[in-house]
């Protein structure tokens, strides 16, 4: 499949009704601003070893937030791989909280 199918059937994946429940948090993009955040979210999925779905809920953050604020990961030194802003991470993200700080609400 090529991307350009990749990318429809992620926007019609959008409106489904578990999309739909799924993103009641997101952010909703005009279809010019999501395409481009389609293709910027690819680049960093294929990058990362990431889902291709930005919308997959085991992800637990939101990277059009991330994508609109201008946000990319960054290396940590601790263990030399890509880390996202912790501001952007959602409910359920396995280190939301570390060591009892939700590091979300954490000013950098």
């Amino acid at each position: 499949m090529d991307n350009n199918q990749d990318l429809i059937g992620m926007i019609l994946s959008l409106f489904s009704p578990q999309a739909t429940a799924n993103q009641s948090k997101k952010i909703t993009l005009p279809i010019q601003q999501e395409i481009s955040f389609y293709h910027w979210y690819q680049r960093w999925a294929k990058i990362m070893g990431l889902d291709p779905n930005p919308d997959d809920p085991r992800h637990h953050y939101d990277y059009r937030a991330a994508y609109l604020a201008g946000a990319e990961p960054t290396i940590q030194k601790e263990d030399k791989r890509f880390h996202w802003p912790s501001e952007f991470k959602g409910e359920g993200h396995p280190n939301l909280f570390v060591n009892g700080v939700d590091t979300s609400k954490i000013q950098r």
